[in-house]
């Protein structure tokens, strides 16, 4: 019995190994739409992508500013720093094709501390050649009581990427 449930871990583990794509590239922002308030003409935004392994680096640049961060892909938290220097821990796993990244930073208030948490969505088109990521950025803020919390929802958007190499 405990070989074939080994037999069993070892095929599932193999066969979501197998269809986790390399995202692997350099890409180019081409369309973006969503809840956040947007400029009329679309930012300059590239991103390059490293992935070895269990690991994967992302490089964002836009408007003269550069930000980057390392993500563990099998799910364990990595800290890396939010454009605007906050810390934020990451997690990140493969769930089907998609990659799924969640970021959690901690706003420290005086009357009431929150935290901010991001999830994206990674997919490639059938053709590799688009890269589209789902963001939704929530609030989630602590309130009076143990393990009570209010859940706001500040932005939710989709953008669009074509592969450059």
């Amino acid at each position: 019995m405990g070989v074939v449930l080994w037999t069993l871990f070892v095929s599932a583990e193999i066969s979501s190994a197998q269809q986790a794509p390399d995202f692997s590239g350099s890409y180019l922002l081409t369309s973006a739409k969503g809840t956040a308030s947007r400029p009329k003409t679309l930012p300059v935004k590239h991103l390059k992508v490293r992935q070895e392994g269990r690991v994967l680096e992302v490089v964002v640049k836009w408007d003269g500013e550069e930000a980057k961060s390392v993500y563990f892909l099998d799910g364990s938290e990595s800290l890396n720093l939010t454009p605007g220097g906050a810390k934020s821990k990451d997690t990140a796993r493969f769930k089907g094709k998609a990659l799924e990244i969640e970021s959690i930073v901690d706003v420290p208030q005086s009357f009431s501390p929150s935290l901010i948490c991001t999830k994206e969505k990674w997919q490639f088109s059938g053709d590799l050649g688009t890269l589209t990521i789902r963001t939704r950025a929530d609030s989630i803020i602590r309130v009076a009581g143990p393990g009570s919390t209010i859940t706001i929802e500040l932005a939710s958007f989709v953008e669009t990427y074509t592969r450059r190499n």
